[in-house]
């Protein structure tokens, strides 16, 4: 059996081929110190997978990188990461992801259909894209910027569990179904920079107590 490192090296430089080339009875893989930078789709849909091994160095987090690893339970630790691509931990197991303090920007489903993710830390993201945490159902907190700029369309669609999170209050716009079906916002909403609500942006929000508060409307 090759080693664990060896493994890793391999996945890299073969992307998208975890399939044929992870052994059945590798379920961890280690990212040695010397990669900083995870490609497109290197461990896309590896279902054997189930420990990752990060590092504090990897930088940049490639497009549906761990896309489909839908057994990996690793929590997620990057604290330096600049890069976090599109699909990049969709449809994983992972129960949550400190994402340090340089990260700007969480690509478009990004932790999509994530079911066991339970918190978030990313507190210098001013960009949450389309559909970024849809279908977290068991997302609870998420810590971000304090000044968020952009949420995408359904970026936390059916996070059911998720209260209020940090900085909406000063977005200018609220996307199509940004917040569709959270039903644990039970606090008020003031929104005074916010200029456009779309169709259905917190519909089926249950459990809010109070109107929303948006003067520029």
């Amino acid at each position: 059996m090759l080693p664990k490192a060896t493994i890793c090296l391999i996945l890299l430089v073969s992307p998208g081929q975890c399939q044929t080339t992870l052994p059945p009875c590798a379920e961890e893989v280690i990212i040695p110190q010397s990669v900083t930078d995870i490609p497109y789709r290197a461990y896309f849909n590896c279902d054997k997978l189930v420990r990752l091994v990060l590092h504090a160095s990897i930088a940049s987090i490639g497009n549906d990188a761990f896309s489909g690893a839908v057994n990996l339970t690793s929590p997620v630790s990057l604290p330096g990461l600049n890069v976090l691509g599109s699909n990049a931990f969709s449809r994983t197991a992972i129960p949550s992801a400190d994402l340090g303090n340089t990260l700007t920007l969480i690509g478009s489903a990004a932790f999509a259909s994530c079911e066991s993710l339970r918190w978030v830390n990313a507190p210098s993201v001013k960009t949450v894209s389309v559909s970024a945490f849809a279908n977290c159902v068991e997302l609870k907190d998420a810590t971000l910027h304090p000044a968020l700029e952009t949420v995408g369309t359904q970026a936390f669609t059916f996070c059911k569990k998720l209260v209020t999170p940090l900085g909406i209050s000063g977005l200018a716009e609220i996307p199509h179904r940004a917040f569709f079906n959270c039903r644990a916002f039970n606090t008020s909403l003031d929104l005074p920079n916010v200029e456009k609500i779309e169709k259905e942006a917190f519909a089926s929000c249950t459990s809010l107590s109070t109107p929303l508060v948006a003067p520029k409307l």
